[in-house]
């Protein structure tokens, strides 16, 4: 899987992870202002989009848009063992922090904890929202059917450039067939900050039944 970081010369909010003291004792102190100040953001990028279909489509006929997908492996699964659930994004330029949704039947599926040392049912997260130090995870949490991320780097940290895996969880399949998992609100960033075009693919899998092979024993005579 190709990915790749690109230098950055300047981002907001505008501290450097140079120092690191300056850093840590920023978080400590300021991860509600920087909750508040994510979510503003994000909801201008969420109006930026409904104004800016034009330029969307432009991108779609460039072949420049990013593509945010889902897949499970492996796939198909057996019924009652673990498969993993991996969120992705492709040809993505210069990606600074998200916000999305995929959408599941609870029946059908279940969601493991990945963090048992954090409050609910979570994901892993992958490159943005890994690092304690240079992004900072809003949410990442599965429930009711729903499983929601909103994550960003901080200060003058490289962004993302190519195919960057966002998230893994862990799931099990509660029956046998199909499952679907759909993407709902998805919100990608770079660090002007400005909405990345994108567009999303939902992804399918399938459990089956667990096979069992007979235990063959042979009698030896003496």
């Amino acid at each position: 899987m190709n990915m790749q970081r690109i230098k950055i010369l300047s981002r907001k909010p505008s501290f450097s992870t140079n120092n690191l003291n300056g850093v840590s004792m920023w978080l400590r102190r300021g991860r509600q202002w920087m909750g508040a100040y994510l979510i503003t953001l994000l909801i201008f990028l969420a109006l930026g989009l409904s104004f800016d279909q034009g330029e969307r489509s432009y991108a779609h006929a460039q072949g420049a848009l990013a593509t945010v997908i889902c897949r499970l492996e492996p796939n198909p699964a057996y019924l009652g063992s673990q498969t993993e659930l991996i969120i992705e994004v492709q040809d993505v330029d210069d990606l600074y922090g998200y916000q999305l949704q995929l959408t599941y039947d609870p029946n059908r599926i279940e969601v493991l904890d990945s963090d048992p040392e954090e409050n609910g049912i979570n994901l892993t997260l992958e490159n943005i929202g890994a690092s304690q130090t240079d992004s900072y995870v809003l949410k990442n949490l599965a429930e009711n059917g729903t499983i929601e991320i909103v994550t960003t780097l901080l200060g003058q940290v490289p962004a993302f450039d190519g195919d960057v895996v966002l998230a893994r969880g862990k799931i099990r399949g509660a029956i046998i067939g199909s499952v679907t998992f759909q993407f709902g609100e998805v919100i990608l960033s770079n660090g002007t900050p400005n909405a990345i075009p994108s567009q999303t693919v939902d992804c399918q899998g399938e459990f089956v039944p667990a096979v069992f092979l007979p235990v063959v024993t042979r009698n030896f005579e003496k």
